[in-house]
């Protein structure tokens, strides 16, 4: 089985480092070949925008992402991270570990923290784009994927914000099913 895990940058240091380390010694065997790629942005985002608007366009952004098929030749996708998530595929296992927190359960103390009305203005803007984008290009994966978090209350925060019939979310090797 060609098997490929995808993350959204290449990271020093970190949890997304670690989890790939793990993932790769669990899969890590004679039947599998295993592939380790991350999402390059730039290849993404349209080049006459500055790399710091990349919130303001993620929009955009997204449906370059999820239009691609550079990985239509492995078996199986496990993406680590909001962007690679909204990749399509037939077998796809996304390992949500959190979402863009500010935007969604860490709102009301992001959003206190700005202290001007201009800031909290382009944090509300933000906030929207983010929302709207998901909801275009990660929901329609998180329906058709097997979603694995990695702990239930990223799991009941998903449920909270994402919109679904029935979804089996994987927590610590426990399976919920809502209907």
């Amino acid at each position: 089985m060609r098997i490929v895990i995808i993350a959204d940058d290449i990271v020093k240091e970190g949890g997304t480092k670690q989890v790939i380390k793990h993932m790769r010694r669990a899969l890590d065997d004679n039947d599998h070949q295993l592939y380790v790629e991350y999402v390059n942005s730039e290849k993404y985002f349209p080049r006459y925008l500055p790399t710091k608007w990349k919130d303001l366009f993620r929009v955009f952004y997204l449906r370059r992402i999820s239009n691609v098929d550079d990985f239509s030749q492995f078996d199986l996708v496990i993406t680590l991270q909001p962007d690679s998530h909204c990749i399509s595929h037939r077998n796809h296992i996304v390992y949500f570990q959190h979402h863009v927190k500010q935007y969604y359960d860490l709102f009301w103390q992001s959003f206190r923290e700005k202290k001007r009305l201009k800031k909290k203005i382009v944090f509300l803007l933000l906030t929207a784009i983010a929302r709207i984008a998901d909801k275009i290009y990660l929901t329609p994966n998180l329906k058709k994927s097997y979603v694995i978090v990695n702990s239930q209350t990223v799991g009941k925060g998903l449920k909270g914000i994402i919109e679904f019939r029935i979804l089996a979310l994987l927590i610590l090797a426990v399976v919920i099913t809502q209907q």
